[in-house]
């Protein structure tokens, strides 16, 4: 299991076989699997999410340029000719190192092999010379149904010296004339008023059918790790060591018992670093905060600066400090320094004067539950990413709610920065009121 991890950019790189992985929650999954530099298959628990998913990483791919030569495709379920040909499309176009996510189905599903395939497929070329009977029987394999007019997708027809192919891939039809047994010329046409669109050079005609006695995506992608949601009810037959996926939190509590609010007092997560945190990221809202802390954890980390990453995300940064202390095989001493150097916490200091260390950032996910009871919290950089209904069996209102995250300020000072979403209502209430009061204050 990999519940607890210090870096979110490190750990990835070497996950071991049969590994949990957990608190993957919005969109940090896809931070994950861009962040993958070896080749990967990941499982969905349906098409919509798998599809999703799949668009996420490649957009996490664009902005922060990972891995943007590797190979990435989205499998459809084998639904009609078209689904089908973009299954076939997939394996056609699949080269070594590339990755794919998948639902459930379509990992079930039988899928053409990559020799199989690059044999039957039909290249439709001028001049190509081909009988047309052959031409017929090539379709025929390749699951193309004849009939007298083409509409659809996985359909052809046969007029004299016209053959008219509705592709599996293509967005229009084409017709290919014929002169003898060459192919003279191909053309693109309209389905709905036959005229021609343009002239086409080359097509690649690919199956509008599954090939029934073919292997799965496991044989096709074969030296990909394998990834699956925990979210799969019935789950196919995955390769040995796969990984499992959730966006849940390993250890849960349920919110049935647990009290309304509880007497976090001395003892409680903020008084355990109290003295010993240099400068402190913080990040709340209802949705997006793993993703957002993970990246943020990983920018800086990028840009030079020493962090460690903790809190809501999966790994309690009471521990990564405790981690230091162990490894430095020092106490940490009260501070000779001024309080605040770095910011932090009040009456804190640098971690270069009590620990000895050159970390310079703690980036740090914090849930509404965890700021309930901060006492002497104090960031030096705060962010309420977005305020929606959630935990409403905790909170009587959302305005309770709001209130609880709101505390991510209430220590800070003049010199620090908070960073909210201007476009967000509710975040823009915690502006106008909380701020207000902190003002008057």
């Amino acid at each position: 299991m990999l519940n607890n991890f210090t870096s979110f950019s490190d750990k990835i790189k070497s996950i071991p076989p049969s590994s949990r992985i957990y608190n993957l929650t919005g969109s940090s999954m896809a931070l994950f699997f861009a962040m993958q530099e070896k080749p990967f298959i990941m499982v969905e628990a349906t098409e919509e999410t798998a599809e999703a998913l799949y668009k996420d990483i490649l957009f996490f791919r664009s902005v922060l340029h990972l891995n943007e030569t590797n190979g990435l495709f989205f499998l459809p379920e084998p639904d009609g000719p078209d689904a089908c040909g973009k299954r076939a499309d997939v394996v056609y176009r699949f080269r070594y190192g590339a990755s794919v996510v998948t639902s459930n189905a379509a990992a079930k599903a039988p899928l053409w092999g990559v020799s199989e395939l690059e044999n039957s497929a039909l290249i439709l070329k001028q001049p190509l010379e081909i009988s047309r009977d052959v031409l017929e029987q090539k379709l025929v394999y390749l699951g193309y149904k004849q009939v007298p007019i083409v509409v659809e997708h996985g359909e052809f027809s046969r007029r004299g010296w016209l053959f008219d192919i509705f592709p599996s891939t293509g967005e229009n039809p084409l017709r290919a004339e014929f002169f003898g047994d060459v192919i003279e010329t191909i053309k693109m046409f309209d389905v709905s008023t036959q005229k021609s669109i343009r002239k086409i050079e080359e097509f690649t005609v690919l199956p509008s059918v599954e090939h029934l006695e073919a292997g799965n995506i496991f044989s096709v992608f074969k030296d990909a790790n394998c990834f699956y949601s925990d979210s799969i009810h019935h789950p196919c037959d995955f390769s040995e060591g796969a990984v499992m996926l959730s966006k849940f939190s390993f250890s849960t509590i349920p919110h049935s018992v647990i009290p309304p609010h509880p007497p976090l007092e001395k003892g409680g997560r903020g008084d355990l670093i109290k003295g010993c945190i240099g400068g402190v990221l913080a990040v709340t809202g209802t949705n997006g905060k793993s993703t957002t802390t993970a990246l943020l954890d990983f920018m800086m980390k990028r840009g030079g600066f020493e962090t460690i990453l903790g809190g809501n995300i999966g790994n309690a940064l009471t521990e990564e400090i405790l981690k230091i202390v162990k490894s430095q095989k020092s106490e940490v001493r009260p501070p000779t320094c001024p309080p605040l150097l770095r910011g932090g916490f009040e009456g804190g200091c640098s971690l270069n004067s009590g620990l000895n260390s050159s970390l310079d950032f703690i980036v740090a996910e914090v849930s509404s539950f965890q700021l309930e009871s901060i006492k002497d919290f104090r960031p030096k950089v705060a962010s309420i990413l977005n305020i929606t209904p959630d935990h409403l069996d905790r909170y009587h209102s959302i305005k309770e709610y709001s209130d609880a995250k709101a505390r991510i300020f209430e220590n800070q000072k003049e010199d620090d920065f908070l960073v909210i979403n201007w476009d967000d209502p509710e975040t823009m209430k915690v502006k106008s009121e909380k701020l207000k009061v902190k003002s008057q204050k």
